[in-house]
């Protein structure tokens, strides 16, 4: 077996920034609440932090609950998850750069 490449032919990104992973402190929230590791972050990124991550909206809700984290970007968060909910899906791909 072999892993085949396939052409993207378009990646449309939302109007809005979700959160920065070098400012804000929502990833350390998620990891820090979810240290059974009940779900799990999917990080795709290279070492200079540039790629995907794929994180569960179970996560996400977590953050937004949390105090430690922004209303602005609690905000951001829930229309990702609204997005996330929308399309049947249980997780957020995110694209780092």
């Amino acid at each position: 077996m072999g892993c085949n490449a396939h052409r993207i032919d378009k990646i449309v990104y939302a109007e809005h920034e979700s959160f920065s992973l070098w400012h804000d402190n929502v990833l350390e929230v998620m990891e820090a609440a979810n240290c059974n590791k009940t779900s799990e972050i999917h990080d795709h990124r290279n070492y200079d932090g540039i790629g995907t991550i794929e994180v569960p909206v179970a996560l996400l809700k977590i953050a937004v609950e949390n105090e430690k984290v922004s209303e602005y970007i609690k905000e951001a968060i829930r229309m990702d998850i609204a997005f996330a909910e929308k399309r049947g899906d249980d997780y957020v791909l995110y694209d780092c750069y």
